[in-house]
C-alpha cells in the first residue's frame, strides 16, 4: 500500500507537466503566428466580417466590416437561343487576325488570345448563349474589335474607356485610350463605332449596373477587363461582371500576375472572396477556369467544366503546343507562365481556397 504514494505523485507531476508543456508550445506558436486574414459569412446580416490581427504579437484581433456589393436587379437568366443568329460583321474575323497580327494596331493582345474568343465565342452560341460583348479600357481597340467581330444579330457592342479627352483619369497610366485610333481600325473591318458600338467615355469606376442596363446593354456574354489596374477598380469592374452575366457568360481580365501591374491580382482575389450578391440574395458568382495569354478566364459555375472540357478537347489546344514546344517554361513576365501557356484551373467553392490566395498576397 505504501508504495501507491510515489506512483500517484510520479502521474499527478507527469500530468502537470505535460499540460505545462502544451500550454508553453501554444504559446510560442500564437506568439510567432502569422498574421492571417479570416473571412466569416454572416448570413442573417448578409455581409462579410474581416478580423485582422494588430500586430504579430500583441495577440488582439481588431474587427473591420467590410460591406457586400449588392446587385441591383435580379440576376435572372436569358433563355438559351435554339439557333444562332448569323454574325453581324460575317467573314471579317480572320482578316482582322492577320492585320493585328502584322503590327498594325498598337496593344499587347497576343493572338492566341483572339483565336481563344473566337473559339470560345463560337462555342457559346453552339450551346445557345447570347448577350452583350465588349470591352473596359479600349486602349487602340486590338482586343475589342475582335470581340466585336463575334457579335451576331441582336448582341449589343459596347466600348468603356477615358479616350483622349478624359486622360486626366487614367490615375495608374495603364494604356491610353484612343476612338480615333479605334475607329480607324473597326471601320476597316465594317464595324461603325457610331451606329454599330455603345461607346461609353469616362472611368469605369464611375459605371455601374444601373449604367450598364440603362444604355440598352442586356446580359453579357463576353467582355474583357482591361481599364484601371489598381485593386479597386480591379475589383469594381469584375462586381460590374458578375451583376450583369448570364449562365455561361465569360468574363477576361488582363494582366493578371504581371509582376508590373499587382494591383489587379489583389482586385481579383478580392473579389473571388467576397462576391457580390443579388436582391434575391443569390450570389453573382464568376470562377477563373484557364489562365493564358497574359490573361484570366471567368465564368459562371454552371459552365467552368463545359468550358474545360471543350479547350482540352479541340484540336487547337493540341496543335497549340506543338508550335510553342516551350510553353510551359517560365515566360517573359516573370509569372512562371509561358506567354504561350495554357493552364487550366479547378473550380473550388470553398472561400477558405481563397481566402489562403489573399494571404500570399
Amino acid at each position: 500500500m505504501k508504495a501507491k504514494g510515489p506512483t500517484l505523485r510520479s502521474s499527478f507531476l507527469f500530468i502537470i507537466g505535460t499540460l505545462l508543456t502544451l500550454f508553453i508550445g501554444y504559446t510560442l506558436l500564437k506568439k510567432f503566428e502569422k498574421p492571417r486574414l479570416n473571412i466569416s459569412v454572416l448570413n442573417e446580416q448578409r455581409e462579410y466580417h474581416v478580423v485582422r490581427p494588430v500586430g504579430v504579437n500583441s495577440g488582439a484581433n481588431k474587427l473591420s466590416r467590410v460591406p457586400l456589393f449588392v446587385c441591383s436587379s435580379n440576376n435572372v437568366p436569358r433563355p438559351p437561343v435554339v439557333k444562332p443568329s448569323p454574325l453581324r460583321f460575317p467573314n471579317q474575323f480572320l482578316p482582322y487576325f492577320k492585320y493585328q497580327t502584322g503590327g498594325a494596331v498598337d496593344g499587347w493582345t497576343a493572338p492566341g488570345a483572339l483565336m481563344l474568343t473566337w473559339l470560345l465565342s463560337k462555342h457559346q452560341h453552339e450551346i445557345g448563349i447570347s448577350g452583350t460583348v465588349g470591352e473596359i479600357g479600349v486602349h487602340h481597340g486590338r482586343f475589342f474589335i475582335g470581340i466585336a467581330l463575334t457579335a451576331r444579330e441582336g448582341e449589343s457592342i459596347f466600348a468603356l474607356d477615358v479616350f483622349e479627352d478624359k486622360q486626366d483619369l487614367n490615375v495608374d497610366r495603364s494604356g491610353s485610350g484612343s476612338l480615333h485610333y479605334t475607329r480607324t481600325h473597326a471601320e476597316k473591318f465594317g464595324i461603325n463605332m457610331d451606329k454599330d458600338v455603345i461607346v461609353v467615355k469616362g472611368a469605369s469606376n464611375d459605371f455601374s449596373e444601373q449604367d450598364f442596363i440603362s444604355k440598352g446593354l442586356d446580359k453579357v456574354r463576353y467582355m474583357s477587363i482591361d481599364g484601371g489596374h489598381t485593386t479597386t477598380t480591379t475589383q469594381h469592374d469584375l462586381n460590374i461582371a458578375a451583376c450583369v452575366t448570364n449562365d455561361g457568360s465569360i468574363v477576361v481580365v488582363d494582366d493578371f500576375q504581371h509582376v508590373n501591374w499587382p494591383g489587379v491580382s489583389e482586385g481579383v482575389f478580392r473579389f473571388i472572396a467576397l462576391q457580390p450578391l443579388g436582391r434575391n440574395g443569390q450570389e453573382h458568382r464568376l470562377v477563373p477556369f484557364l489562365q493564358a495569354h497574359n490573361k484570366l478566364y471567368l465564368t459562371t459555375p454552371s459552365h467552368h467544366k463545359i468550358y474545360v472540357e471543350f479547350l482540352k478537347n479541340h484540336p487547337f489546344y493540341e496543335q497549340h503546343f506543338k508550335t510553342y514546344p516551350d510553353a510551359k517554361r517560365e515566360n517573359r513576365y516573370g509569372t512562371g507562365l509561358d506567354g504561350f501557356g495554357w493552364v487550366f484551373i479547378a473550380h473550388d467553392p470553398d472561400v477558405d481556397t481563397y481566402n489562403q490566395e489573399i494571404q500570399k498576397l
